[in-house]
């Protein structure tokens, strides 16, 4: 039973989820999961059907994307004015270059090749 309530169904559900996440607050507790939902459309739900744990899929999806976000501007493919600055100020003494082993494009920096 929660702490506070002899009765749930009495308080309703939703007053149970207020009491116990401010009880949580207010001790320092962590909850350990959380559920967070969005919008699929069509193409989306016909792609994942057939998936048997869809929360295990879309959780490690969501890991891998952000591990393989840009370090600079967090995913969003978009530089704040500071972040502007900052890159300008690297890329004075870096440059791009295309990985000759890979094909893919990786940073350089100008004093380990000699070049710039």
């Amino acid at each position: 039973m929660a702490p506070g309530y002899t009765n749930i169904v009495d308080k309703g559900i939703t007053e149970y989820y207020i009491h116990h996440n401010t009880a949580l607050l207010e001790t320092g507790m962590k909850k350990e999961n959380e559920v967070i939902t969005f919008k699929a459309d069509k193409d989306l739900l016909e792609a994942m059907n057939g998936i048997t744990n869809r929360s295990a899929f879309i959780r490690q999806a969501i890991l891998a994307a952000l591990d393989n976000t840009c370090p600079v501007c967090g995913g969003i493919g978009v530089l704040t004015p500071n972040q502007r600055t900052h890159w300008a100020e690297f890329t004075a003494h870096h440059h791009m270059e295309k990985c000759q082993t890979c094909s893919e494009m990786h940073v350089v920096c100008d004093a380990d090749s000699g070049t710039k």
